[in-house]
């Protein structure tokens, strides 16, 4: 019998189970993006991330991973619903943290309902031309009476993901909307007064939110 290896066992059982302890499934949500998770995992000595989206629409995040040994940036694209998964460039295993520095997501898709099946055959009509919906500005007549004003805590309620009329529940009609065709999606914009003559942004594409923009 090897005498060397039996003394070297102990060593790679260690290192095995450091490891593993970093592979554990549990996945860990994102404090400013709940429907964004992610989780660890070590293998051969080398970290990598998986990421989990729950929106509707492909999700794009930039987010720094750091540890006591490591600091880089990672650059994901999740499509709908999806996960990815980023490699690490490092050799090592250990506590790292995660931080979104940017987060935007594009339009959902257009849902479709089933074409309904015909009770009998029938010839093919010649397809229809589909023509680009024009775009439309809507735009609010001047009022008399103040406008409604919201509140900041009210804005930071809103997140990406979010329908469009949770957003008008909560901060209720803008001052002034503007609806864009493009690219087979409806882009929308709402504009909100805040305290102190400043204006807040809320962007929709397909009646979900993609986009918050809040006044410094």
């Amino acid at each position: 019998m090897n005498i060397r290896k039996l003394r070297l066992l102990p060593l790679a059982l260690l290192l095995h189970a450091v490891c593993a302890g970093e592979s554990g499934p549990r996945w860990l949500p994102d404090a400013q993006h709940p429907s964004l998770e992610y989780r660890f995992h070590c293998g051969k000595g080398a970290e990598s991330i998986f990421w989990r989206s729950g929106y509707p629409g492909a999700v794009t995040l930039k987010a720094r991973v750091r540890s006591s040994d490591y600091d880089g940036v990672e650059d994901v694209h999740i499509d709908s619903h999806g996960v990815a998964k980023s490699d690490l460039e490092t050799l090592y295993c250990g506590n790292f943290r995660v931080t979104v520095l940017s987060f935007s997501m594009s339009a959902p898709p257009i849902q479709r309902a089933p074409a309904p099946k015909p009770a009998a055959p029938v010839a093919a009509a010649p397809a229809a031309v589909e023509r680009a919906p024009v775009p439309t500005l809507v735009r609010f007549e001047p009022r008399t009476e103040p406008l409604r004003q919201v509140t900041l805590e009210a804005l930071e309620s809103i997140k990406a993901g979010m329908k469009q009329a949770e957003v008008v529940q909560s901060l209720g009609e803008p001052v002034s909307k503007l609806s864009i065709p493009e690219d087979g999606a409806l882009l929308e914009t709402y504009r909100y007064n805040v305290a102190g003559d400043r204006t807040a942004t809320v962007r929709f594409a397909n009646g979900f939110v993609i986009e918050i923009v809040t006044p410094r």
